[in-house]
This record gives C-alpha cells, sequence and structure tokens, in this order.
C-alpha cells in the first residue's frame, strides 16, 4: 500500500512517501524569499511521486496533519488531502500536530507537547505509548506551566513555549530547533491508524483549530 503523508501545519512544509511503513522518499521544505512554506507542497509531491516513478493515481491513502499550528498551513494541507482523497476515492486519515511531536519521546515517560496558542495560553495534549491520555485542547499559561512542572513527564514543544518552560526551570525537548523529518513519523503514525481500521472517508477530515483564528474587523465608516 502506497501511502503519501504531508504536513504544512508546523515550522516547515514535509512530505513523505511510503509503501506500508517503509520510508520510499522525503522532503523538508522551508520558507523562502517570502513564500510561505506551505506554497510549495503541489509541486513537492509531483517531484517525491517522480523520483520514486509513481503517479498520483498509484497512491493508496493519504495522510495529514489536522493541527493545531498554522491557520494558513491547516487549510493548505487539509484541502489538499480531502482533493486527493475525493478525486481518487481513497482513506485519508488526519493526525494531530501533538500526536506527532509525541513520536519524538524515546523515553519511558508520558508526552506532554505544548505549541503556542496565543493569548496566553498553550495548545497542549498528553500520549502514552497506547493512548491519547489528554486530548488536544487549549490551557491557560499558567495552568500549562503548573502541569509542566511534574516530573513524570517527557516535554515537546515549540520555540515560545520551550522559553516560558526554562524561565520556570522546565525543561523540554524544543522541536523547531531539531531537524527531525516529521513527515516520517507523520507517516508511520497514520499508517498505525490505518491498521487499527476506522472511517477515513476524505469527508470527514475535519481541521483541529481548537480556538478560533485571531481576525481584526474592520472599523465602521463614519
Amino acid at each position: 500500500m502506497y501511502l503519501l503523508a504531508f504536513d504544512t501545519s508546523l515550522n516547515r512544509t514535509y512530505i513523505s512517501l511510503g509503501r506500508d511503513e517503509q520510508i520510499l522518499g522525503s522532503q523538508i521544505v522551508e520558507s523562502k524569499e517570502g513564500i510561505y512554506h506551505s506554497e510549495f507542497l503541489t509541486e513537492k509531491i509531483k517531484e517525491i511521486l517522480s523520483d520514486n516513478s509513481l503517479k498520483v493515481a498509484d497512491i493508496d491513502a493519504v495522510i495529514t496533519n489536522v493541527g493545531p499550528g498554522s491557520f494558513t498551513g491547516i487549510r493548505t494541507c487539509n484541502t489538499v488531502a480531502r482533493m486527493l482523497g475525493q478525486q481518487l476515492d481513497i482513506d485519508v486519515v488526519g493526525v494531530s500536530s501533538l500526536e506527532i511531536l509525541s513520536s519524538l519521546n524515546d523515553s519511558e515517560k508520558e508526552s506532554l507537547c505544548l505549541m503556542d496558542a496565543r493569548k496566553h495560553k498553550a495548545y497542549a495534549a498528553i500520549y502514552s505509548r497506547s493512548e491519547e491520555i489528554l486530548p488536544p485542547s487549549a490551557l491557560d499559561i499558567d495552568d500549562t506551566i503548573k502541569k509542566a512542572s511534574d516530573n513524570k513527564y517527557f516535554i515537546v514543544a515549540d520555540t515560545k513555549i520551550s522559553s516560558i518552560l526554562k524561565e520556570h526551570g522546565i525543561e523540554a525537548l524544543n522541536y523547531e530547533e531539531t531537524n527531525y523529518d516529521l513527515g516520517r513519523n507523520l507517516l508511520k503514525l497514520g499508517y498505525e491508524h490505518l491498521k487499527r481500521g476506522g472511517n477515513f472517508n476524505f469527508a470527514l477530515l475535519k481541521p483541529l483549530y481548537i480556538q478560533p483564528p485571531s481576525i481584526t474587523m474592520p472599523k465602521p465608516k463614519n
């Protein structure tokens, strides 16, 4: 089964191609020259398929990040995933950003995964090796610090939250300062979801925003 995984919701665009859980190829795309990394998604999908002598029609399932993260990035990868799922009549698997980050935990501790949610909040989720303990949610920063101070967790966070925790003497793995190929992790997580079974119809894929985007309304004209 050929799997295509991609993520534009986090700090870079990650794309991986696999046959079951075997990785055939992957790419990491940075923003450059004022162009946001998600804008390269379709171009890079074509490229990674071509490099492996495959066509889009050869893909058996799509795996994507549903968020939280960049609102633009979430919309981009979810739209492309739904389009491919509909056109090819294949499964579309959604995985949250926080579950992806939990895959960086190489310890026996539970994973506490955190991302900046602005407005004095953090997106948070807790995972064990086998289950989701705290589903993705938005916590007040003070509550986040209190939870993170419990030594039972392996903490993975972005730059903003890592810095806040460090001020309180709490260490976290800052995923944005690493070179981990998160597309590979996403593909393997998606494959595990597929093996467990379920309904992965493209129409069921929903973005996980958790909080509404910050929108500045225009001032009324006098």
